[in-house]
This record gives structure tokens, sequence and C-alpha cells, in this order.
């Protein structure tokens, strides 16, 4: 798993019995540049710390437990109109969401909080509650939902073309679903119809299939999560990438996958595999996951993999002509902490903006997408 808390704002809300949220603006804290100091949406604070807020527009003012005020441009929190106290940072907007400095509302409420440096989370404590809020660069959070890239890397002695599209989970309204061929198992079709018919703003083909014959139910392979409901059952020994409700993303062995899954979080999965990837270190092992083809183990061929980056950056990666233990290699140099191989040879596509970035040369079943 990428993160050891859920990142997103709905995980705090689930905490407290309360409704969930959608909006992914407001899902984390974001490290300012310059002041390296931690901020958090308003309505966060209105969760956690239970009191009262309010965000005047026009004014610009920002009014916590009704008697504290912050104003946009401002250093300064006042009580009843009062300064109170000088800070070292202000309140902004962060896309679109009012974004306040949680040290300081921590210290209006006399609440102690610390900093993990290792994993960027920010805690505190309010009655019999612990919080745990994961924080990002401001840089990275402003970065663009998607961008595509084509590059050349060197892996075990050969330089391979290689096509990255970035998706940052970070951005708002964006999100990740597995879709079917015509929404319906079985069936097959072009990827970029699949996506245009989802309104997918990345699209990369997903599980393995059966791809070798005319048959008008063309069997998927594996395990598969859709809209939170299991639609095909799981192997224990495969590897899954998957995608929470709370906007969590990580990659498991298919056991420990369905453990996690009976916890009724999950909101869609693909088991493919074999794992490229974890915690940033080289862990392929194909083998052991039950994969005997040479197509697998050692032949080079076109390949699909995702990749998950420490910032909440999902990579989409295509690349002709690599084998398995190169496509570890090209994830680990383009900065994945955790990576999964998926389906590869003709099936192998990749499409964003609009148009393909990697032409598959079949028809595919399964597909993961970007909204």
């Amino acid at each position: 798993m990428l993160k050891k808390m859920v990142v997103a704002f709905l995980a705090v809300l689930v905490s407290l019995g309360a409704a969930g949220y959608e909006a992914k603006a407001s899902s984390y804290g974001v490290i300012e540049d310059g002041t390296n100091r931690t901020l958090v949406p308003l309505r966060m604070v209105a969760e956690t710390f239970s009191v009262p807020v309010k965000w005047d527009n026009e004014k610009k003012v920002v009014t916590i437990d009704e008697v504290y005020t912050l104003t946009m441009g401002s250093k300064v929190i006042k009580k009843n109109g009062i300064v109170l106290k000088q800070m070292d940072t202000q309140p902004k907007m962060v896309h679109n969401a009012v974004y306040v400095p949680v040290r300081e509302v921590a210290f209006l409420f006399d609440v102690p909080m610390t900093w993990n440096q290792v994993n960027r989370q920010v805690s505190y404590q309010v009655g019999e509650n612990t919080y745990k809020i994961s924080a990002y660069k401001e840089a990275v959070v402003n970065k663009p939902k998607v961008s595509v890239k084509k590059k050349s890397i060197n892996a075990g002695g050969k330089n391979l073309s290689v096509n990255v599209v970035s998706v940052n989970l970070l951005a708002p309204n964006t999100s990740l679903h597995v879709e079917l061929a015509n929404n319906k198992l079985g069936s097959v079709d072009k990827l970029t119809s699949i996506a245009k018919a989802n309104q997918a703003v990345v699209a990369m083909n997903g599980n393995y299939f059966d791809a070798y014959t005319n048959n008008s139910y063309r069997t998927v392979y594996n395990g598969l999560v859709m809209n939170g409901e299991r639609v095909k059952p799981f192997d224990p020994k495969f590897s899954v990438f998957y995608y929470t409700k709370d906007g969590d993303v990580g990659i498991l062995p298919g056991a420990q996958f369905m453990e996690l899954f009976q916890q009724g979080n999950i909101q869609e999965a693909l088991q493919i595999g074999p794992r490229l990837l974890t915690n940033g270190v080289v862990t392929l092992n194909p083998e052991a996951e039950g994969f005997k083809s040479p197509k697998v183990l050692s032949s080079p061929g076109a390949r699909s993999a995702i990749g998950i980056s420490k910032d909440l950056q999902i990579l989409f990666v295509t690349t002709p002509g690599a084998t398995i233990q190169q496509l570890a290699s090209i994830m680990k140099q383009l900065g994945a902490v955790d990576a999964m191989n998926f389906d590869g040879g003709a099936s192998s596509g990749l499409y964003a903006n609009g148009k393909y970035v990697t032409t598959p040369g079949r028809d595919i079943a399964v597909t993961l997408i970007v909204k």
C-alpha cells in the first residue's frame, strides 16, 4: 500500500460517522512553498475540531468558532476583532477551496500538533480522536491533471522508447475507474472507443483476456472490482492494483487484497501482474505469482505498466520491445514507488487527451481510465 494512512478527507469523516465528500481539492494538507507550513481545508477544521467555520468570499475573511478571524492577505489572527497572534503565513485558495494554517488553528484550541517528516503527516488529537493528515508540496498539488511525455530510457543496456502519461490524483475531480468494452464482461472493443464512451481523459488496457479466438465471449482472467462490486474472483497469488473509495491507491498480492476488500472500502481493482516495484525496490518474481509463459518471464515485447509515485502521481507507461526485467527498471527510473505490469503484446495501448499515445494492435476487454 502506498500510504499507511488514508490520505483522503473522506477517511476523517468516516471516523466521525459523517457523510463523505467528493471534492479532492479538500482532501489533504498542502505544504506551502517558501514557508513549509502545512495548510488544511477550512471544512477539515470544522469536522476535526468540531467548531463552526464561515468563509466570507466578498471580504475574504475566515471565521472560526464565531470569534476568531483570519483574512486572506493578512498574517494575523484576530479574536473578536482584536489582534491575537501574528502568523508566518496566511489563508489561501487551493483549487477553489479555502486552506488555513493548521498549526495556528491548533494553537487556538490548545491542541498539541506533531509533524512526521518521513510520512509527511501532521497529526493532532481532539478529545478521543487522533487525526493524521498527509500533506503534499504546493508545487505537486498544482501540477497539471494530465501530462504526456515520450522518453528514451536505458534499461539492461538497451535504450528503450517509453511513453509516459502522468496523472495528478491531487487535482480536483480526478478519479480512476475500471471499464469494460461495451459495458459488458466478455466483450471487446477499440481502446479509443471505450475511452470516449466513458468520457475518459486517460485510458490504458487492463487485464489479460482470451485474445486469440473469435469467440463471441472473450474470457477475462483474474479479479476485477468495479464501482465497489466484485465482478471477477481474485487469485491469491497474482498482484492487484486498487483504488479505494477514499482516493487511496496501492498494489497488493491477491490474498492480502481480499482481506482489504472485506473492509468494504475498495472502489476499483484489476488483478494482472507481475508486480515490478515495492516501496521503491525491484521485487519482480513472476514465477512466485504463477507466471510460466516466456512472454512474461523473459521474452521482449510491447509492455504496459502502472506506477505510483510517493506524491500520488499515477504513471501510465507503455514501451515496445522490453523484457519484464527492463520494464521494472524503467518504472524505477521514472520515479515510481510501487509498480505493476499490465497486459502487453498487441493489447498494449495508451490513450490521453482525445488521442492514442500508443495504438494497440487488437481490440481489448478491460481498461483502467481516468475521469
